[in-house]
Parts: C-alpha cells; structure tokens; sequence
C-alpha cells in the first residue's frame, strides 16, 4: 500500500490556551478603556462646572459695574432734567472720582461731542458715525442703556468702550447724549481676578460684536462672532455650556456662555482642552503603557509556544512526507529482503497493482509477479539480482532497463551499513527524447547553416554574417574580395573587431573621419551601427555597405559594387540637365522671337485699323478686317507662346487679392453668353449658395483660365449649349476649395488624346487645328496657371458628347491672408 503523510490537526489544549489568552488580553484593555474614559469624563465635568461657576462670577461682577456705570448716567439725566443750561461736567465729581473711566462726554443731539470734564471742545467732535450713537439718534426718545463697540478714544487716545443715555429737559425734549468711556483693560483686571491660567473670558454683545476680550488672542476686540452663536441668547436662552472647537481660533477647549441679566451682553468663560484633559491624558499614557506590556508578553508567550508546535509538526510531516512527495520511486529494503517503506511513485512507474509494494513484503515476491506479468520478458535480468549483493561495495550501482510500455527508467541502488539498500527509480524518458530531439536540431541547424553558406555564396553581394558575441559566423567569397581580406579573417570565428583594426591600420577609412570614428567605438564596445554608408574600395571601386541587427542579436552586413550603377546615374543626371537646358534654350527661344513677333504685329493690326477708318470699297474693307483677324489671332498666339515660356521658367507671380467669387464668375458669363448666343447657342450659370463672399486670391489669373475654357467651348461646339457652374468642394478654418467648370455639348475629345490634351503645342488631332485654328497653348496655360495657384485641372469627355473641363482651386478666408 502506498504511503500517505498524515494530517495533524492542533491540540485542543493549543486553541484553548490561545483563546484564554486572547480573552484576557481583551478583558485588559476593555478595562483600560473603561477607566480612561471614565477619568476623562469626570475631568470635562469638572471643567464644565469650573466654567458654569466662573461665569456667573464673571456675569455677576459685570452686571454689577454696569449697574454703576448706569447709576452714574441716570444721575447725570436728573442733573440736566433739573436744569439744562447750567449743567457742567466740570463740577460733577462723581465722574471726576472714578478710576477707570477714561472720559465723560456731552454730545449734542445731532451726534456732535461739545464737552468734556476738562472744559468745552475747542470745535464740537462727529461721533455720528458710532453704533450706540447712531441708535440714539434713530430713537432720542427712548430711555435705554447703549453700549458701544470697543474702539481707541479719540479724545484719551486710549481703548475704551462706551456706555451713553440720552438727556431730556424737564419737559422731555431731547438735549442731548450723555457718554461714559470706561478703560477697555477693566477686563483684563477681572481675569487677573478670576486666576485663569490656561482660561479665557470675552465681553459680547448680542449684535455678536466682541466687546473685551483677555487675554489678547487671534480674533481682536470688534472682530464679530458668527450668527449661528448668538441666535440662541437672542431667542431668551440664559446659559449655555458646551465642548467644542473654538469659534474663534478652532482650538477645542470647555466653555460656558452666559447673559448677563438686564442687558445686551454676554459673558463667555473657556477653558482650554489641553490643561483640563493633561492630567487625564498622562493616566491614559500610563494605562496604555500598562496594556501594551502586558499584550507584548501575552502575544510573546503565545509566539514561542505556536512556534514550538509548528516546528514539530513540520518535522513530523517532512519525515514521513519525503517518500510520498519526491518525483521518484524509492523503496527502502532491509537486510533480510522485506521491504521497510516505498511511495506511492514506485508503483505508478512500475505498474503494480495496489497491496503488492506494502511494509514487510518480500522482495521477492513482488520481482516474482513482474516476472510473471512479463514485465522481464522472462526472468529479472541479471543487473537487477546483482544490485541486491551487499558484496557489490559502497559506490552506487546505476543502469538503465526499458519496460514493455516503452518507459525509459534510470535505475539507482545505494547500500545501507545495516544490510539493506535504497532503490530509486527516475523516468528519464522525456530526457532521452529531448536529447534526440536537441541531437536532430544541431543537425539541422548544421544543415540550415550550410543551406545559409551557399545561399550566401549565391548572392550578388558581399555578405558577413556576425553572431550576437560579434564574431564572425558566414562570410561568403564576394565579401572577401571587396574588403580584400587575408585568409587569416575570412574564417568563421575571426572577431569583427579584428576586421576593423585591419582596415583602420591601412586607411581603408582614411577618406571618411566619421567612419574611422564609427569603427573605432565598434571596436571598443563591440556594436556596429545600423546604418548605409557608401565608401571607395582600395582598388578605386565604389562599395555601398548596410548593416542590420536581428532579433536574436546577431548583425548581418552587405556590401555592393555600385561603380557601375553611379557611372549611370551620372549619365541619367546629365542628360536630364542637358534636357533642362534644352527646355530652357527653347523657352528663351520662343520668348526672344514671340517679343520680335508682337511689334510688327501691332503694326499691321494698327494699319488695318487706320485704313478701315479710311472708308475704303467694300472689298477692300473686308479684306482689311481678314488682315486686322488674322493679326489678332497671331498677336494671340504670341502672347499664349510668351506666357508658356515665362510658365516653363517659373517666372509667374501672383497677384492675390480680395475678391467675390461669385460676382467673378458672373461677370465671365456675360460676354461668353453673348458669344454663345451669336453662334445660337444656350449659356446656363449655376452658383452654389455656400460660395464666399469674400476670399483671399488671384482673380486676374482665375479669369484667364475660365476666359481660354470658355472661348474653346464656343469654338467646338455647334449645336446644344454651354454651363459654367461653381460649387464649395470643402470648407476648413484656412479657406475653401472651389469646384468650377465649363461644360459643352461639342465635338468631343477622344481617350487617347486626353493624355496629353494639357501639353503645350498638342490638340486632340491634327484635323482639329487646321478646322478651328490654333496652336494648342491655351489648354496647357490654363494647366500651369491652375498648378501655379495650387489647384488642378482635368477634363471628362466622349467624342460627339461633349467635354466638361474641372478647375479645383483653393482660396483663403481674409483674416488668414498674408498683411
């Protein structure tokens, strides 16, 4: 029977050990969580009551001095009631008696201060611009305490806040405001007083407006809170104690919020988090400490105890697992012949049924049934029985034995001191196959390398092939006897990099520094350039070298003979210049005698002219206008022959513009209807509505060609009619391109003569020129015209069906034409 490894699964005592010590450590820190939360609460509700307390102190002391501050004002309305005219701040010496009043003011009703104690103002000071001044001016008949916003007296020079009410006479007409401005520092004595070391404490109005603030912070004394804070006071609440992050620098703290009874104000005591809470976070440090140890030693302990587990049941299970996992066969064989232990792999490659290789069976039984079941033949051979002799000595005894299902099996015995041995068995079959597969495909690579050899020999270029260790591999005979190489280097295996020196040391290179450059990096680092070059050869020939990597990192280079293929490229090169130079002797030929021709021309036309305002006879006049006909077609043709020449010299310029192309081509189709109507022929103009109003071009040039389109439609066609439409092939950001043609209904243009239709000095046959006169020109003026704009031209016909000639040409928008 195979042997299997056995599974283990933890001991019970393991995971109840471990669960114990989990719930200890969990039952720790919920206590430590606990405890920490309980002191923190009991500090933040000690520091709430701290603060609940402070403020009423505060809310008590303040409303007190306030109380006074309105005593003293209500004292000074009974002084002024009693007798207006001869009150005096001067001889009021409950004012003159108080410390921390900075300043007592008389303000006129109209907002004006007129006095101090010290005496009248020199001139009356505007206060009109004050809150608590403004709300007596809105309402001077109301009897109410104003407390102004904390601001620098102009007067004292000194921050104050003030207090006011106003005055009436007897008969309660307003006389006047009466202002107290108390030392805004008053504040500042009453946190001394209250002993708050970390603490705050402002004075707010229920407008929001900070009135006193200590000590001094981020947000100033007239900085305003925001509208969320103050809505609660305004709607009647009392107090208010909260934990909360700042409203003023965002800093968390404990504070309380109180009104102050009987007037706008509110008095705030806080208490920052950091001093109420330090005291509760050093105990949460020293529990946290406290906890961390103690799960530190827990989770150690319980570390070393899994580990100790894991490292016995690796070791059990690698014991007793080797045999069952390890990819060959062994079996284990004591002294006396019984097997000790074999896996399940030896009677898989040995085809035993299952219960033959099992603990304490016989050797012999089990080579009995192989023998049986033919597994030999017919006996064990005698390699196999032998191996078994302790005699045999200490070295392995190895050989290799084929069984009847073609395995190959490598066969291993080593001899135990006790008696026994170990037999190992490995399926080597795959290797034997690979190894006659890797034998056939050196072969063929042999046999591929040789084809290549040959192949290379073929070829009619010099060819070296490089391996990816920059050594020579194929170099065939040409190659040799272009470099003219010496037998030493024309073998595989010579490095390229010797090649190089060769060349270098005899100036092969000398005549191009680049390539001395280029070959001395390749020798220093062992990469040639994938690039073509072309280089003289020491025998004077001309070689062209190309260089390519592979993909398997090898590098091939050829090299060519070009001598003979550059000798004709110089003929080729010479005899298009001679054909340039020809075209260009003939151009100034024509231009030369066409300016020779137009002078007498103009005379003969200018004669024909004057004799026919002479009133000759009627034959003589007719005879003069076949003169003056015959003379203005020939001053045509010159000028069509001038203006090839300058064509064919590229001596055309443009002359670009802003134009309409539609009116353009209305104004064309006027006298070519005219013409046409003559001969009684129809004129259609089809315009596309897309076409531009304004565009940028050559409208001079544009007209000649349709002019020459539209005179040889007139003169080829007989019967039927003439178009001349215009269309926008495409419209983009830069322009548009126009689609224009002249289309007719006349004789018609056979395939064989469109090829050549736009070639100067060729009509579509002789017959044609001799019947409608003309040298051909016209056609091949309008071509160069249209490519000289950046357009083209071309003609759809049938003979006897008429012809359409196309123009496409492109015009630019006026915002993109050249200033």
């Amino acid at each position: 029977m195979a042997l299997r490894p056995p599974r283990f699964r933890p001991i019970r005592r393991d995971r109840a050990g471990l669960a114990l010590a989990a719930l200890a450590v969990g039952l720790l820190w919920l206590a430590i969580g606990l405890t920490i939360r309980r002191q923190f609460d009991t500090a933040a509700d000690l520091a709430l009551r701290e603060t609940a307390n402070l403020a009423r102190i505060l809310e008590a002391q303040v409303a007190g001095r306030i109380d006074a501050i309105d005593a003293t004002l209500r004292f000074s309305q009974v002084l002024f009631a009693r007798d207006p005219a001869a009150f005096s701040l001067g001889d009021w010496s409950v004012i003159g008696g108080d410390p921390e009043t900075v300043s007592a003011v008389l303000v006129s009703p109209q907002g004006f201060a007129l006095a101090t104690r010290d005496g009248p103002l020199a001139e009356p000071l505007d206060l009109r611009d004050r809150p608590h001044i403004q709300a007596h001016l809105r309402d001077p008949a109301a009897d109410r305490l104003e407390i102004g916003w904390p601001v620098r007296g102009p007067l004292s020079g000194r921050p104050i806040i003030a207090f006011s009410r106003s005055l009436r006479t007897a008969a309660g007409e307003p006389g006047g405001i009466m202002l107290l401005a108390l030392d805004a520092t008053l504040f500042s004595r009453l946190h001394q007083a209250l002993d708050l070391r970390d603490g705050r404490i402002l004075l707010v109005g229920l407008d929001g407006v900070i009135r006193a603030r200590s000590p001094d912070g981020p947000v100033a004394p007239g900085d305003r809170l925001p509208e969320a804070a103050m809505t609660p006071f305004r709607a009647g609440l009392v107090e208010r104690t909260d934990v909360r992050s700042s409203a003023l620098d965002g800093t968390p703290g404990f504070a309380t919020w109180r009104r102050v009874a009987g007037y706008p104000l509110l008095v705030t005591v806080r208490l920052a988090a950091d001093r109420v809470l330090a005291e509760s976070r050093r105990y949460r440090l020293q529990w946290l400490g406290l906890g961390a140890l103690f799960t530190l030693l827990t989770a150690g302990l319980c570390g070393a105890v899994a580990r100790m587990r894991r490292m016995e049941r690796a070791s059990r299970a690698a014991l007793e697992g080797t045999f069952a996992h390890v990819g060959h066969g062994i079996m284990m064989v004591d002294a006396a012949g019984r097997v000790v232990l074999a896996n399940a792999r030896v009677s898989d490659m040995l085809g035993l049924p299952p219960g033959l290789m099992v603990p304490g069976r016989p050797l012999e039984e089990i080579i009995r049934w192989q023998e049986a079941a033919g597994e030999y033949g017919s006996r064990a051979p005698p390699e196999h029985l032998a191996s078994q002799d302790p005699s045999h000595g200490a070295a392995p005894y190895i050989w290799e034995r084929t069984r009847p299902d073609g395995t190959v099996l490598e066969i291993r015995v080593d001899h135990l001191p006790d008696g026994g041995f170990v037999r190992s068995w490995t399926d080597v079959t795959e290797a034997r196959r690979t190894a006659a597969a890797i034998a056939a495909a050196r072969d063929a690579a042999v046999a591929a390398r040789a084809a290549l050899s040959a192949a290379f020999e073929q070829a009619p270029l010099g060819i070296i092939l490089l391996g990816a260790d920059h050594r020579v591999e194929i170099m065939n005979s040409l190659a040799v006897a272009l470099l003219d190489l010496p037998p030493a280097l024309a073998v595989p295996g010579t490095p390229g990099a010797e090649i190089l020196r060769l060349q270098l040391a005899r100036g092969d290179l000398a005549a191009q520094p680049e390539l001395e450059l280029d070959a001395r990096h390749a020798i220093a680092d062992g990469d040639v350039p994938d690039r073509a070059y072309v280089r003289p050869s020491r025998d004077g020939r001309l070689l062209e070298i190309r260089g390519r990597h592979l993909a398997d990192g090898r590098v091939i280079r050829t090299y060519a003979d070009i001598s003979e293929r550059q000798a004709a490229l110089r003929q080729q090169q010479a005899a298009q210049a001679a054909a340039a130079s020809a075209l260009r002797s003939r151009s100034e030929f024509l231009a030369t005698v066409s300016h020779e021709l137009r002078t007498p021309l103009h005379a003969v036309i200018g004669f024909a002219e004057v004799l026919l305002q002479q009133q000759p006879g009627p034959a003589q006049a007719a005879s003069l206008r076949e003169i003056e006909s015959a003379g203005r077609q020939l001053l045509a043709l010159v000028d069509d022959i001038l203006e090839v020449a300058r064509l064919e010299q590229g001596r055309l310029t443009l002359r670009e513009t802003a134009f309409d192309p539609a009116a353009t081509l209305r104004e064309l189709a006027g006298p070519a209807a005219a013409r046409a109507a003559a001969r009684g022929l129809r004129f259609t103009l089809e315009l596309d509505p897309a076409l531009p109003a304004e565009a940028f071009g050559d409208a001079g040039r544009l007209r000649q060609v349709l002019v020459k389109l539209l005179d040889n439609a007139v003169k080829f066609t007989a019967a039927g009619g003439i178009g001349l439409s215009a269309t926008v092939l495409a419209e983009t950001a830069s322009g548009w391109r126009l689609d224009i043609a002249v289309a007719d209904t006349g004789i018609g243009i056979p395939a064989e003569a469109r090829e050549r239709l736009f070639d100067p000095f060729v009509q579509a046959d002789a017959s044609s020129a001799r019947r409608y006169n003309g040298a051909g020109l016209g056609l091949a003026v309008a071509r160069m015209v249209v490519e000289a704009m950046g357009g083209t031209i071309a003609v759809e016909s049938a003979p006897g069906r008429g012809s359409t000639f196309r123009i496409a040409v492109p015009l630019a928008r006026m915002a993109l034409a050249p200033a």
